[in-house]
């Protein structure tokens, strides 16, 4: 595995360190309001559940705690990575696991929110919206995955790490 170059790794912790920001930013919005509020962050949907104010059965938590915890989980798991044992390859599968996750919460983040916030999926217009926390965490993982990749080394033969087995004649 390849360590990264400090620009590099520096440019990734600001990443992670947006992507976390995003945790205690209300980027969740809902119409009509829940319990008073119509802004939400994922640090007051996590109080709100501790304290039983929103809908708490197994079947509303298991999803919502997957596709909206994951990205959060490779974040920390990243950060780790970058103070202690920066290598590329792992911060790129980081960002490429992550990305499939945000663009799952896309598609499925209303439904999990909807059921939280009031017990039942599936309204239409949907009263949820998460387009805000779903891009930045996006983005960032979008953003991860390239950087790790901007400075990988292309292996050449002279420095032995890649073998050319056969040679392709030109075409005439």
């Amino acid at each position: 595995m390849e360590c990264l170059a400090s620009k590099s790794r520096t440019g990734a912790i600001v990443l992670i360190a947006i992507g976390l920001l995003s945790f205690f930013e209300p980027l969740i919005t809902t119409k009509p309001p829940v319990m008073g509020r119509a802004q939400w962050s994922l640090l007051d949907i996590v109080r709100q559940l501790q304290k039983g104010g929103l809908h708490t059965s197994a079947g509303n938590l298991v999803l919502p705690s997957i596709s909206f915890g994951l990205p959060y989980l490779l974040m920390l798991f990243a950060f780790f990575n970058l103070c202690f044992f920066p290598a590329q390859k792992v911060l790129a599968w980081v960002g490429v696991i992550g990305a499939i996750d945000a663009s799952l919460i896309f598609r499925f983040g209303d439904m999990d929110l909807e059921r939280v916030f009031y017990g039942r999926c599936c309204l239409l217009p949907g009263p949820v919206k998460h387009f805000g926390l779903a891009s930045v965490l996006l983005v960032v993982m979008i953003m991860l995955a390239l950087l790790s990749m901007a400075e990988a080394p292309i292996p050449t033969a002279r420095q032995g790490k890649h073998r050319v087995r056969w040679r392709l004649k030109p075409l005439k």
